[in-house]
Protein backbone atom coordinates (compact mmCIF):
# COMPACT_ATOMS: atom_id res chain seq x y z
CA UNK A 1 0.00 0.00 0.00
CA UNK A 2 1.24 3.50 -0.86
CA UNK A 3 0.70 6.55 1.31
CA UNK A 4 0.92 10.01 -0.22
CA UNK A 5 0.68 13.28 1.69
CA UNK A 6 -1.27 16.08 0.04
CA UNK A 7 -0.98 19.56 1.51
CA UNK A 8 -3.70 22.12 0.87
CA UNK A 9 -3.84 25.66 2.18
CA UNK A 10 -7.16 26.97 3.53
CA UNK A 11 -7.56 30.46 5.02
CA UNK A 12 -3.84 30.89 5.75
CA UNK A 13 -3.57 27.58 7.60
CA UNK A 14 -2.21 24.32 6.27
CA UNK A 15 -4.47 21.28 6.50
CA UNK A 16 -2.84 18.00 5.70
CA UNK A 17 -4.74 15.34 3.77
CA UNK A 18 -3.68 11.72 3.39
CA UNK A 19 -4.28 9.43 0.43
CA UNK A 20 -3.72 5.68 0.61
CA UNK A 21 -4.01 3.37 -2.39
CA UNK A 22 -2.54 0.28 -4.01
CA UNK A 23 -1.10 2.26 -6.95
CA UNK A 24 0.04 5.82 -7.63
CA UNK A 25 1.11 7.80 -10.69
CA UNK A 26 2.30 11.42 -10.33
CA UNK A 27 2.94 14.03 -13.02
CA UNK A 28 4.93 17.01 -11.74
CA UNK A 29 4.38 18.78 -15.07
CA UNK A 30 0.57 18.71 -14.92
CA UNK A 31 0.12 18.63 -11.14
CA UNK A 32 -2.04 15.51 -11.44
CA UNK A 33 -1.81 12.50 -9.18
CA UNK A 34 -3.73 9.32 -10.05
CA UNK A 35 -4.52 6.78 -7.34
CA UNK A 36 -6.22 3.45 -7.88
CA UNK A 37 -7.00 0.34 -5.91
CA UNK A 38 -8.70 0.68 -2.51
CA UNK A 39 -8.30 4.46 -2.37
CA UNK A 40 -8.82 6.25 0.96
CA UNK A 41 -8.63 10.07 1.02
CA UNK A 42 -8.71 11.58 4.50
CA UNK A 43 -8.84 15.30 5.17
CA UNK A 44 -9.85 17.29 8.25
CA UNK A 45 -13.29 17.83 6.65
CA UNK A 46 -14.18 14.39 5.27
CA UNK A 47 -13.25 10.81 4.51
CA UNK A 48 -13.56 9.48 0.95
CA UNK A 49 -13.37 5.88 -0.31
CA UNK A 50 -13.26 4.90 -3.99
CA UNK A 51 -11.64 2.65 -6.55
CA UNK A 52 -9.96 5.56 -8.37
CA UNK A 53 -9.01 9.12 -7.48
CA UNK A 54 -7.55 11.92 -9.60
CA UNK A 55 -6.09 14.85 -7.63
CA UNK A 56 -5.42 18.05 -9.59
CA UNK A 57 -3.02 20.47 -7.92
CA UNK A 58 -1.25 23.67 -8.78
CA UNK A 59 1.49 25.70 -7.17
CA UNK A 60 0.48 28.72 -5.11
CA UNK A 61 2.42 31.98 -4.72
CA UNK A 62 4.63 30.35 -2.08
CA UNK A 63 5.60 27.58 -4.55
CA UNK A 64 3.60 24.98 -2.57
CA UNK A 65 1.31 22.46 -4.26
CA UNK A 66 -2.34 23.13 -3.48
CA UNK A 67 -5.25 20.77 -4.20
CA UNK A 68 -7.63 22.36 -6.71
CA UNK A 69 -9.93 19.47 -7.70
CA UNK A 70 -10.70 15.88 -6.83
CA UNK A 71 -12.42 13.37 -9.10
CA UNK A 72 -13.25 9.99 -7.58
CA UNK A 73 -15.08 7.08 -9.22
CA UNK A 74 -15.88 3.40 -8.75
CA UNK A 75 -18.04 2.78 -5.68
CA UNK A 76 -17.62 6.20 -4.10
CA UNK A 77 -18.40 6.57 -0.38
CA UNK A 78 -18.15 9.90 1.43
CA UNK A 79 -18.30 10.58 5.18
CA UNK A 80 -18.89 14.31 5.69
CA UNK A 81 -20.00 15.82 9.01
CA UNK A 82 -23.13 13.83 9.99
CA UNK A 83 -23.75 12.74 6.37
CA UNK A 84 -22.90 9.66 4.36
CA UNK A 85 -22.78 9.96 0.58
CA UNK A 86 -22.72 7.27 -2.09
CA UNK A 87 -22.40 7.67 -5.87
CA UNK A 88 -20.78 6.49 -9.08
CA UNK A 89 -18.54 9.59 -9.16
CA UNK A 90 -17.56 12.48 -6.92
CA UNK A 91 -16.16 15.88 -7.90
CA UNK A 92 -14.69 18.35 -5.42
CA UNK A 93 -13.85 21.93 -6.41
CA UNK A 94 -11.61 23.61 -3.84
CA UNK A 95 -12.04 27.26 -4.87
CA UNK A 96 -15.85 27.01 -4.90
CA UNK A 97 -15.93 24.57 -1.94
CA UNK A 98 -18.42 22.37 -3.76
CA UNK A 99 -18.84 18.59 -3.56
CA UNK A 100 -20.85 16.89 -6.32
CA UNK A 101 -22.11 13.32 -6.06
CA UNK A 102 -22.90 12.18 -9.62
CA UNK A 103 -24.71 9.07 -10.86
CA UNK A 104 -26.92 7.01 -8.55
CA UNK A 105 -26.20 9.59 -5.88
CA UNK A 106 -27.51 9.09 -2.36
CA UNK A 107 -27.02 11.27 0.72
CA UNK A 108 -28.04 10.00 4.15
CA UNK A 109 -28.08 11.77 7.51
CA UNK A 110 -29.97 11.38 10.79
CA UNK A 111 -33.06 13.17 9.41
CA UNK A 112 -33.52 11.08 6.26
CA UNK A 113 -32.09 10.36 2.86
CA UNK A 114 -32.23 11.63 -0.71
CA UNK A 115 -31.50 9.96 -4.04
CA UNK A 116 -30.96 11.61 -7.42
CA UNK A 117 -28.66 11.66 -10.45
CA UNK A 118 -26.85 14.71 -8.99
CA UNK A 119 -26.47 15.93 -5.41
CA UNK A 120 -24.44 19.09 -4.82
CA UNK A 121 -23.15 20.12 -1.37
CA UNK A 122 -22.09 23.73 -0.86
CA UNK A 123 -19.60 23.52 2.01
CA UNK A 124 -19.63 27.15 3.20
CA UNK A 125 -23.39 27.18 3.80
CA UNK A 126 -24.17 23.47 4.16
CA UNK A 127 -26.84 23.87 1.47
CA UNK A 128 -27.66 20.71 -0.51
CA UNK A 129 -29.17 20.89 -4.01
CA UNK A 130 -30.71 17.76 -5.54
CA UNK A 131 -31.34 17.48 -9.29
CA UNK A 132 -33.25 14.85 -11.23
CA UNK A 133 -33.41 14.26 -14.96
CA UNK A 134 -35.68 12.64 -17.53
CA UNK A 135 -34.42 9.16 -16.58
CA UNK A 136 -34.36 9.37 -12.79
CA UNK A 137 -36.59 11.37 -10.50
CA UNK A 138 -35.63 12.72 -7.09
CA UNK A 139 -36.51 10.63 -4.07
CA UNK A 140 -36.46 12.08 -0.54
CA UNK A 141 -37.28 10.09 2.60
CA UNK A 142 -37.88 11.91 5.90
CA UNK A 143 -37.32 10.01 9.14
CA UNK A 144 -39.67 10.60 12.09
Amino acid sequence: MLTYWVSATYANTVNRSTVESDHLEISAQTGESKFWGNVVFESPQYLLYSGYLLVKSQKDDGDRWQVKELHAWDEVRLLYEDKRGFSDELFYYHDEQIIELVGNARLVDNTGSMEAPLITIYEPTGEVVVKGDEHQRIRVIFED
